[in-house]
C-alpha cells in the first residue's frame, strides 16, 4: 500500500507559499509503505522519499547510501534465513536467533516506540515512531549473543569461530551508521537501541544457560 502526506499550506510574509507535503508521525507500529514528497509546486514533486519496510530510499542514491539501504534490509534476510534453517533443519541456533528478533521487535515497536513517542529526523520517509532504533536493537541483541556464544558458549573449532565472530560484526555491527546515515532515526535513537540490544543480548545468552541445558546443541 503506497499513501501520500496530506499537503498544508504555509504563509511567509502574508502570501502562501508553495504546496509542502508534510511527513506525519503515525503510532502504527508496522508500516510497510510510504512516500513523501517535499518542496511541491504545481503538483510536480521536487523530491521523493519512498519507505519500505521502515527504511527510506531516497533516489538517485549515492553508493554510500546504497551501502545504508542494503545493511537496513540486513535483518529481514537474516529473519528469513534463521526461518527457513530451522523449519528445514529443526536447530536449536536459528530457532532462538527467531525468538530473539520476533520478541524484541514486538517489544520496541508495540511498547517502547509508543512509551517515548518520539519523532523520527524530519527527512526520513517512515512514518512510526523512531526511540529507539528497533533496527538497532535487534541487530546488536543477536550479534551480542552471537560473540558470547562463540567466546564463552559452546566449544568451536577456531576457523569456524573467527569465521562466525567476523561475520557477525561485519553484517550488524554497521547498523546505527546505516541507520543514522539513511535519516530515518537520530543518534541517541541509534544509541539507545543499540544499548537495550547489548543488553538483551547478554541476557539471553544467560537466560539459554539458566533455562536451557548447557549441552544442548546450538547446530
Amino acid at each position: 500500500m503506497m499513501s501520500l502526506a496530506q499537503p498544508k499550506k504555509m504563509c511567509v510574509g502574508g502570501e502562501e507559499s508553495p504546496t509542502v507535503w508534510s511527513r506525519l508521525v503515525s503510532p502504527t507500529p508496522f508500516h510497510l509503505y510510504s512516500v513523501v514528497g517535499k518542496d511541491i509546486e504545481e503538483g510536480t514533486p521536487d523530491t521523493l522519499a519512498y519507505s519500505f519496510l521502515s527504511v527510506s530510499i531516497r533516489p538517485p542514491l549515492t553508493p554510500t547510501e546504497t551501502l545504508a539501504v542494503l545493511y537496513s534490509f540486513v535483518p529481514y534476510a537474516i529473519t528469513v534465513l534463521f526461518f527457513f534453517w530451522f523449519a528445514l533443519g529443526g536447530q536449536f541456533f536459528p530457532f532462538y536467533c527467531l525468538c530473539q528478533k520476533l520478541l524484541l521487535s514486538v517489544f520496541a515497536e508495540a511498547v517502547l516506540k509508543r512509551l517515548f513517542k518520539q519523532a523520527r529526523p524530519a527527512k526520513s520517509a517512515v512514518r512510526s515512531y523512531g526511540m529507539p532504533s528497533s533496527h538497532c536493537l535487534t541487530s546488536y541483541c543477536v550479534m551480542t549473543w552471537i560473540l558470547l556464544e562463540l567466546s564463552f558458549g559452546f566449544a568451536y573449532h577456531t576457523l569456524p569461530r573467527i569465521v562466525h565472530a567476523v561475520a557477525a560484526l561485519s553484517l550488524l555491527a554497521p547498523m546505527p551508521w546505516a541507520r543514522y546515515h539513511l535519516e530515518d532515526h537520530t543518534r541517541n535513537q541509534c544509541i539507545v537501541g543499540c544499548t537495550i540490544g547489548v543488553l538483551a543480548g547478554v541476557g539471553c545468552f544467560w537466560l539459554r544457560f539458566v533455562v536451557i541445558p548447557a549441552g544442548t546443541p546450538l547446530l
